[in-house]
């Protein structure tokens, strides 16, 4: 009996990096803002570090094309500076504070933490 071959086009893209893990890190406080994150959190919602972590750790890894008012996570892609790294998007609509976020992330393999770089409004 053949096996039915899976259209690669219907794959439905899942995080470079476990969300689990993810947020194990974060909850461990193995996890940091880089770049200008801290100050654009600051600047479109008011948020300091804590309230970050508090909007991380409510990110699911369902596919946002999928449904785009409930599913959070859009693409991975691998980085560009870091080897053996893979950078996860993630677009949450109202997912605290009745506010709407686009973040990427990824786990560093060398000091094993999670770096935020972007987090902005949607």
């Amino acid at each position: 009996m053949d096996e039915i071959q899976e259209d690669p086009r219907n794959k439905v893209p899942k995080p470079g990096n476990p969300l689990h893990e993810v947020k194990k890190l974060i909850s461990q406080g193995d996890w940091y803002l880089d770049y200008a994150a801290p100050q654009t959190a600051w600047n479109d919602f008011g948020w300091d570090d804590g309230d970050v972590k508090r909007c991380l750790l409510k990110l699911n890894d369902r596919y946002h094309a999928h449904d785009p008012e409930r599913n959070h996570f859009w693409k991975q892609e691998k980085h560009t500076d870091i080897p053996k790294a893979v950078m996860d998007y993630y677009k949450a609509r109202k997912i605290m504070e009745d506010q709407s976020v686009y973040t990427h992330l990824f786990i560093d393999p060398l000091a094993n933490k999670v770096v935020v770089n972007s987090f902005k409004k949607l």
